[in-house]
């Protein structure tokens, strides 16, 4: 992959395979934590490129072109969406789901704190070609809200798996500076 976004969007520092448009081919999402974007520096996206029988090999992506399938973008600047990723059916409908961690998220409680956050984006055979979801105008199928402190870092680390047993992915998040 190769970008014009900014000095150093650190494009590939998450990695997560999945089946995101539901067509039965591994598709790959790729984080990009300082990415910029409307948002500003280091709000983070994530590119997903659908997986495809008829890929040549070197394939290269040019992401400053919109060469990538779906662009998922971070809300505010220093968010660092996209630092995490995996994978899962967390609605249970048979289409994997994108799980994206955001450890420094900022959230207003009285006053700006980077609590974190992790949001999951249901999978979909319907996403237009190209599509862009912007988190600044519009939100995540499902959104954890960090909570424990101001620079906690919620969402630096995501994980997906059946944790209860109940055959739905679920979704886990660690807050690294979490202190009962």
């Amino acid at each position: 992959m190769k970008s014009n976004l900014s000095e150093d969007p650190r494009i590939g520092t998450a990695l997560t395979s999945l089946d995101m448009n539901d067509d039965g081919i591994d598709d790959l999402a790729i984080g990009a934590e300082f990415a910029n974007n409307n948002a500003g520096a280091g709000s983070g996206a994530v590119y997903v490129v659908y997986g495809s029988e008829d890929f040549g090999m070197p394939l290269q992506i040019d992401v400053a072109q919109n060469q990538q399938d779906l662009t998922l973008q971070g809300q505010y600047g220093s968010d660092y969406f996209g630092q995490s990723l995996a994978a899962g059916d967390v609605n249970g409908d048979g289409v994997d789901d994108l799980v994206v961690g955001a450890g420094s998220a900022w959230q207003f409680e009285s006053e700006w704190l980077r609590l974190g956050e992790m949001y999951a984006f249901f999978g979909s055979s319907a996403f237009p070609p190209h599509h862009v979801i912007d988190l600044g105008e519009s939100e995540a199928d499902v959104t954890v809200l960090g909570t424990h402190a101001d620079r906690g870092f919620f969402g630096e680390h995501v994980a997906c798996g059946d944790y209860n047993g109940d055959g739905i992915a679920d979704m886990c998040g660690g807050e690294i500076r979490y202190a009962a």
